[in-house]
């Protein structure tokens, strides 16, 4: 008797919920609407409509429907500039899909117009979502025609914008100096004006950049200047969602310095306020985790670093993969490793290739050769031992054979590619480490062949410059980084018209390649036969050898070796080179 009444409850609730559950999607509608009428905000002017936008965006079908709202305003009044404001409303709140749409729409409505926002607006944010979805190269060629258009106009703002976000891709192509430069280029410039509208926003934004950067770069003391000046500020105004993005770098700064229970504290803290937050989204979820996660690690606590690491894997995918979130699936790998579970491990390792390969190909024209965890050797004795192991725990079914034949054919694509690349550069390591010698013999040699009347200079000025070089060299007085044409010809009491041509004849190059061989030549000599030289920073390398910078010297090396630096060093202690 019980059971039927229990049930003759339930059937009548299922058929009264089902009809609101089918009508939920439109009922919320109508709740919108209800909240702002369609007709009100019509009469309302462009001004309004633009706040309530900002007050509710946070709830995005709400703010969805006021930009639709402006932009239907707009197109009434036939208002060229309104449309194209309502188009970038729009976009702000949409997928990066539907984000393009509408900025192109702004961007075609605008672009043959001398407007200080439009169209530079549309191609500053259509090379933010390029970046986002980590298509470096497009992204950089949207914010160098933003640039062209904002410069024109002399438009401050989006000059600063523009210069903020190559600085972030700079960061992300491995430019880390670089990146720094445009973030203090922009810290000075927003310290000294008073005209930005949002200086705050910018303000804030340029100091995460370089808190970041530091970072990236491993440098937690000079990082917590600008953590601790983002602090400072967003308490000012009471910030909260601010104060909480700079609490977040304070943990990774812990973490730095290997103060992991705090960094521990911190960043559950953290996690908490954003995931109480309205505004908490992917990007938050994966950095908080990632930090989390490697940490765990750190605390060899690997089963609870994989509670991290598991999401992790959900959340990043083709869309959003870039290198910082790399150690995501490194770990990964490390913890199915770990745990012997080679099918996820292959698995893994199959995603992280794949990731890699649509990364270095949208990003074909930057810088795409990361420094990767796993080498050649290592990757092809993962895929045998998994192979091995596969056909051990598991039948040889065909369906079986087909998988591992695809994974094959993958791993030896990328392998292949990865070995040959790798092949040339040992080549080229070890004839400059060969032929050294034999090069500086060749080179004295040739200044004695060549014909001294083959100048037009007289023979004792050619004498008496030979010598001054000669004693330039031996002494390395070229690791004077003040050291130009000008002023090195005047220390030999000669014009640089005569040092010039010298130089040109006798060495066949000329004078900034002369300069810069020398300094490489003294680098390569040095670290062959100075131990504690190869364990320096490469910054501190870099000016010793008598180079202003790591650009540079990195420059003057691969054009004078064909390999990077990183690449001899490493290598050079490899091989323990006396």
């Amino acid at each position: 008797m019980i059971k039927n009444i229990q049930f003759s409850y339930i059937i009548p609730l299922v058929f009264f919920f089902l009809p609101l559950l089918k009508t939920y999607s439109y009922s919320k509608t109508l709740f919108i609407q209800s909240l702002y009428n369609q007709d009100s905000i019509l009469n309302l002017d462009y001004n309004k409509i633009e706040s309530l936008y900002k007050k509710d965006f946070a709830n995005k079908e709400v703010a969805q429907y006021l930009a639709k709202c402006y932009l239907s305003k707009a197109q009434i009044d036939n208002a060229k500039y309104k449309i194209a404001k309502g188009y970038y409303l729009i976009s702000k709140i949409s997928n990066n899909t539907d984000r393009l749409k509408y900025l192109d729409s702004l961007i075609e409505m605008t672009k043959g117009d001398i407007h200080y926002i439009y169209p530079g607006l549309g191609y500053l944010n259509k090379g933010r979502v390029y970046f986002r979805l980590g298509e470096n190269s497009n992204a950089l060629k949207n914010y160098l025609i933003a640039l062209d258009y904002a410069e024109k106009r002399n438009n401050t703002s989006q000059i600063f914008a523009i210069n903020h976000n190559i600085g972030l891709l700079k960061n992300s192509s491995g430019d880390i100096d670089g990146s720094i430069k445009l973030f203090k280029n922009n810290l000075k410039f927003i310290k000294k004006t008073d005209t930005f509208k949002n200086k705050y926003s910018y303000l804030v934004n340029t100091l995460f950049a370089l808190s970041n950067s530091y970072h990236n770069a491993e440098l937690p003391d000079s990082a917590r200047t600008y953590v601790n000046y983002g602090l400072r500020e967003s308490i000012k105004i009471d910030d909260q969602e601010t104060y909480s993005t700079f609490l977040i770098l304070s943990g990774i700064n812990s973490y730095m310095s290997k103060n992991y229970n705090k960094a521990l504290d911190t960043l559950f803290k953290i996690k908490k306020r954003l995931q109480d937050s309205l505004l908490y989204d992917e990007a938050d979820a994966i950095y908080t985790n990632l930090q989390i996660a490697k940490i765990y690690f750190k605390l060899n606590k690997k089963e609870k670093a994989y509670n991290y690491l598991s999401t992790l894997d959900t959340l990043i995918d083709e869309t959003n993969y870039s290198k910082e979130r790399r150690p995501a699936l490194e770990l990964l790998i490390e913890y199915y490793k770990y745990k012997n579970d080679v099918e996820n491990q292959l698995k893994t390792v199959t995603k992280l290739l794949h990731l890699d390969s649509i990364t270095n190909i949208k990003n074909e024209n930057l810088k795409s050769d990361l420094v990767k965890k796993y080498d050649t050797a290592k990757l092809l004795k993962e895929r045998d031992t998994i192979i091995k192991s596969l056909r051990i725990e598991k039948s040889a079914s065909k369906f079986i054979i087909l998988t591992i034949s695809i994974i094959l054919i993958i791993l030896t694509f990328f392998v292949y590619n990865y070995y040959k690349k790798k092949k040339l550069y040992e080549r080229r390591f070890n004839l400059l480490i060969e032929e050294n010698s034999i090069k500086n013999q060749k080179e004295e040699n040739h200044n004695k062949i060549v014909n001294k009347e083959e100048i037009d200079l007289h023979e004792d000025v050619i004498s008496d410059l030979l010598e001054k070089l000669e004693t330039f060299e031996n002494k390395n007085l070229f690791l004077d980084r003040s050291i130009k044409l000008n002023s090195l010809a005047e220390r030999f009491s000669t014009n640089s018209a005569y040092l010039s041509k010298i130089i040109n004849h006798y060495k066949n190059k000329n004078f900034a390649n002369y300069i810069n061989d020398l300094r490489v030549d003294y680098c390569i000599t040095r670290l062959k036969s100075d131990k504690k030289f190869r364990l320096y920073a490469i910054k501190y390398i870099a000016e010793e050898s008598g180079f202003s910078s790591v650009q540079s010297f990195s420059r003057a090396f691969q054009k004078k070796t064909g390999i990077n630096p990183s690449y001899f060093i490493k290598n050079i202690q490899n091989q323990k080179v006396e």
